[in-house]
């Protein structure tokens, strides 16, 4: 019996560091994607803000994500299908440094503006979500076995439980060290635990960085197109339910090209920034600006008649005039904006009839502010 009971003891710890190995999986897989999340944050942050500081984050998280594959690599050496895997995993993770590498390459090279159109054409993200999918399929299989192995601890302690309850009396020492095996075998769980939570925690947190990022216009910190169309939609739906007007302004800088080409694109990046920042300073509560693209931006007003919203826009444009004056920026402003009074069923009929507005404007004679009032706009 003592002998039996020392067996079962021993099969529940050999059951516990199963369970504690299968965590240990889990919390690498979850903390490689996390290092290679922060180190693409880095370098998009490097490329926002030209900062070098995010440099070491970068080189950090590029630095550990191999280091921790190495281990993930050692921890399933016993699984062949976990190890078929890894190796997609693998190479999804090293693809996914390769483009985040290479966008660094290219802005220490000095071509910054061709390293933040690698970070926006998507093809990254189509990285990402390789590489999330293949650590879903590694974690989906060890989620697996760790359900299966936890089960089969919890059989194994109650069983080892009853043999050291019979044994008590004449057995101590083998009650005593089954025991200190199993508060042993809990606190590494426990750990374990901590530092999965804490690796999900930095993991969601990168995510949701990411997820501001896709809305925002990485030049001018403005909505980008993507944004601006959501909460069109939204605020569309809205004027439509309770009969309220709703404008959309379509403002384009005159003569911007100009800027580029004589004073270089680093002086236009400036006064993009400049002119979103005035606008979004200025705005009416409820309004929302946002860059269309290039050197056009777009601006919803909702519940202001046709009035109220040209007296807004003239307003505006001369707050951009005199800062472009103070900087000596030969920029004016054409603004065309379009007021629906009914129903505003595509936003993108929306947009375009501001749009068509603003070039009346251009094809007059620009550096003026025209509002049109549409009556009902249907897809």
């Amino acid at each position: 019996m003592m002998a039996l009971s020392y067996q079962r003891a021993h099969e529940m710890v050999l059951a516990s560091k199963w369970v504690v190995h299968s965590n240990e999986v889990l919390v690498e897989v979850g903390a490689t994607l996390t290092d290679i999340t922060e180190a693409e944050a880095a370098v998009e942050g490097l490329l926002l803000t030209d900062d070098k500081a995010y440099l070491e984050s970068w080189q950090s998280g590029e630095k550990d994500a191999p280091l921790r594959l190495d281990r993930l690599s050692r921890l399933i050496v016993d699984n062949p299908d976990q190890q078929a895997r890894l190796c997609i995993f693998a190479s999804a993770a090293e693809d996914k440094l390769d483009w985040v590498a290479q966008m660094v390459k290219v802005y220490r090279s000095g071509r910054r503006q061709q390293a933040i159109a690698m970070m926006t054409g998507g093809v990254g993200r189509l990285k990402m979500d390789r590489l999330r999918q293949t650590a879903e399929d590694l974690e989906k299989e060890e989620k697996r076995l760790l359900q299966i192995r936890t089960e089969a601890t919890e059989v194994k302690t109650r069983h080892a439980t009853n043999y050291l309850r019979i044994l008590a009396a004449t057995v101590l020492i083998v009650l005593c060290l089954a025991f200190y095996l199993v508060r042993t075998e809990m606190s590494a769980r426990a750990c374990v635990q901590l530092d999965l939570t804490h690796s999900q925690e930095k993991l969601k947190q990168a995510l949701q960085r990411e997820q501001e990022l896709s809305r925002v216009d990485l030049l001018t910190n403005v909505a980008n197109r993507r944004a601006f169309y959501e909460v069109l939609e939204v605020e569309s739906k809205r004027a439509k339910r309770y009969g309220r007007p709703l404008s959309v302004a379509y403002l384009d800088l005159d003569n911007f090209k100009a800027i580029n080409d004589s004073l270089g694109h680093a002086v236009g990046d400036v006064l993009l920034a400049r002119v979103a920042s005035i606008m979004r300073a200025n705005l009416r509560a409820g309004s929302c600006v946002a860059r269309l693209g290039g050197d056009e931006f777009a601006i919803m007003i909702p519940e202001a008649s046709a009035g109220e919203t040209k007296c807004f826009l003239q307003r505006l444009r001369r707050l951009l005039l005199e800062q472009m004056q103070a900087n000596q920026w030969p920029v004016t402003f054409s603004i065309g904006a379009a007021v629906f009074q009914e129903s505003c069923d595509s936003v993108d009929e929306m947009v375009h009839a501001a749009d068509q507005e603003m070039y009346a404007v251009k094809n007059r004679c620009k550096n003026e502010v025209s509002v049109t009032t549409v009556e009902a706009v249907t897809a």
